[in-house]
């Protein structure tokens, strides 16, 4: 997706310290982008997705989600926002 100063919000369920959400920003080319990834523990309806020091974005991302801890098959991510 191309993006100019976004962000984003998650709709989760089932998230607690043992089932997280390990969300991670790429560039295009699928690398990591630095100070662009954050654990959510907490479920919600658009939850503000906080990332660390985080910097400028490239033009063009993708989101690599990955469903963490020994409960994650509890976890319900029903949709990810981009304003």
């Amino acid at each position: 997706m191309s993006v100019k100063n976004p962000r984003f919000y998650i709709n989760a369920d089932g998230l607690s310290e043992d089932a997280a959400l390990r969300i991670v920003l790429l560039d295009h080319l699928e690398r990591p982008i630095l100070g662009y990834a954050t654990r959510v523990t907490q479920s919600g309806f658009q939850t503000p997705i906080e990332w660390g020091k985080a910097g400028r974005l490239p033009d063009r991302v993708r989101l690599h989600v990955i469903f963490e801890g020994p409960k994650r098959t509890g976890i319900r991510l029903s949709a990810i926002y981009v304003k």
